[in-house]
């Protein structure tokens, strides 16, 4: 099974039953509260050949987080709350750094805290739902750490989009100084045939 795809017997469920909706979002450069627009997968139990109770696979959401400017193309992340933040506002994102002329490269930022950050983006947006065991919450003592090691399925599987490289365009045509994670990542997650993470968008 995929890492963003359910098998088809979860898709036929899901299709029949499609999660509840709820609409808790803040407007952009509000107080940064997720739009939540959906439940997570339910899990149920079932019996194996010994009749032992089983349940059927965690999941944890993900978000997109928007930098709007003034001046260039918003910037795009990909956000993954940590696990123990119920509040969704603390763990990593991911996206591409770099410059224009020199080209980008995939980054994690770790420790990330939306009420602390000092360029703020909008509310996160949720867009999905991914299997937990896809997930390592990378502890940082309280530190804001950024890295380009992959540590887990779901940043392995970011990673191995390639990442604009540098080129002679004008900045307003490429996308800014700081150009967002390609849209195409943000496809794949969202389209269930491109998908390899347990996802449930």
């Amino acid at each position: 099974m995929g890492l963003f795809s359910s098998s088809k017997s979860e898709q036929k469920k899901s299709s029949t039953s499609p999660p509840a909706t709820t609409s808790t979002g803040q407007k952009r450069g509000g107080s940064g509260s997720p739009e939540r627009r959906q439940s997570p997968p339910q899990t149920t139990a079932s019996s194996g050949p010994s009749n032992a109770t089983q349940l059927q696979p965690q999941y944890r959401p993900i978000f997109l987080l928007v930098w709007p400017s003034a001046l260039f193309k918003a910037h795009w992340a990909i956000f993954i709350p940590d696990a123990t933040d119920k509040t969704y506002k603390q763990g990593k994102y991911i996206h591409v750094a770099g410059s224009l002329d020199k080209g980008f490269q995939f980054e994690v930022v770790r420790g990330w805290d939306i009420n602390k950050s000092r360029s703020r983006p909008g509310s996160p947006i949720e867009i999905g739902w991914v299997r937990a065991e896809y997930i390592q919450d990378t502890p940082t003592n309280g530190r804001l750490v950024k890295e380009s090691v992959a540590r887990d399925a779901l940043e392995a599987f970011l990673a191995a989009v390639p990442p604009p490289t540098a080129s002679l365009n004008s900045v307003s045509s490429v996308g800014g100084a700081s150009v967002s994670i390609p849209t195409r990542v943000a496809r794949t997650i969202l389209t269930a045939d491109g998908c390899d993470l347990g996802c449930q968008p």
